[in-house]
């Protein structure tokens, strides 16, 4: 059809029409590049930060410090962390699990019960049955066989084998039940790094908001951390999974697993006052030491030795129902 000078478009009017479609498409463009590249900037210089930041440190025990720190401006708010570094080269220092039989403890608790030196909380549970939900194995037992669906994706698991050997590493393929060969082992989500790159997880808000966080990370000189990141409070705003990944790459990780956090988030040492408790619980909303969430693992640090050898925590004599 041939159109009459009355009726075609004026090429202004085209190149008009061009342009505001152009700059319709390019303004949602910009703003996410400019804002994934603000995100890129922070994460470089909180990176910077926890590189040169002069952490407290106390050594615990030989091959055992614990480093702590709190920052005014670390990802763009105040948080507070605390690591306790353990060398794995020395044969003398052991990771193990400890486990309530029954209802849910403090972390403190079962970590004296193990002979524990230093310990972490660990992996998610049934607030209400105090059972572990993620695949859970103690000294040659299996504890939790863990439950199938959303606990499985983007899941890592901590584990010990007879010999020693510490490893984090993703799900096996062939499920949990693969781990069964291993002496200790404990399945969480996400997992944050593998070979020293971030892991891929899913945009929930388990991974995207800020929570108190609880994280185990390996470094390539054997050494394993074990983090604890307070929040939900004003002098401690809590980390996404991001935040938390790119903290332990800053710290040396070459692979590292979220584990439980939110109230759960507890890190105690052997001999300090308030029953051990170093970091700040965000059970009532303040930065102080009390507030710890009762759960129902935790990770351990004890020291062995051919004389004299810690209670196995999967043999720890639990307390009795009230």
């Amino acid at each position: 059809m041939v159109l009459s000078p009355s009726q075609r478009v004026p090429r202004r009017g085209n190149r008009a029409l061009g342009f505001l479609i152009a700059l319709c498409l390019w303004f949602p463009l910009s703003a996410g590049a400019q804002k994934a590249s603000a995100e890129r900037t922070r994460e470089r210089t909180a990176e910077t930060t926890l590189t040169e930041a002069k952490w407290s440190e106390e050594e615990i025990t030989k091959g055992l410090i614990w480093r702590r720190d709190r920052f005014e401006n670390l990802f763009g708010s105040k948080q507070s962390i605390n690591i306790l570094d353990v060398d794995l080269n020395r044969g003398d220092l052991r990771i193990s699990f400890a486990w309530a039989n029954s209802r849910r403890q403090p972390v403190s608790s079962m970590a004296e019960r193990a002979g524990a030196i230093a310990a972490v909380n660990g992996t998610f549970f049934d607030k209400e049955r105090g059972r572990s939900l993620c695949f859970l194995r103690v000294n040659g037992t299996t504890i939790a066989p863990g439950s199938r669906g959303a606990f499985d994706v983007d899941a890592g698991a901590l584990t010990v084998s007879a010999g020693g050997e510490t490893r984090i590493a993703p799900r096996p393929d062939g499920g949990w039940k693969v781990l069964e060969t291993e002496l200790h082992a404990m399945a969480a989500k996400p997992l944050l790094i593998h070979n020293g790159e971030p892991a891929k997880m899913a945009e929930t808000s388990l991974v995207t908001q800020r929570h108190p966080r609880t994280a185990v990370g390996l470094t390539k000189d054997n050494h394993l951390l074990l983090v604890a990141v307070d929040g939900r409070m004003s002098a401690a705003a809590g980390m996404s999974c991001r935040e938390l990944t790119r903290t332990m790459l800053a710290l040396g990780c070459r692979e590292a697993l979220n584990l439980d956090g939110g109230g759960s988030t507890t890190m105690w040492i052997r001999g300090k006052p308030r029953d051990g408790v170093v970091n700040k619980p965000s059970g009532d909303g303040t930065l102080f030491h009390w507030g710890a969430r009762p759960c129902a693992n935790a990770v351990v640090v004890f020291r062995s030795s051919p004389e004299k050898e810690a209670l196995p925590a999967s043999q720890v004599r639990q307390p009795r129902e009230e």
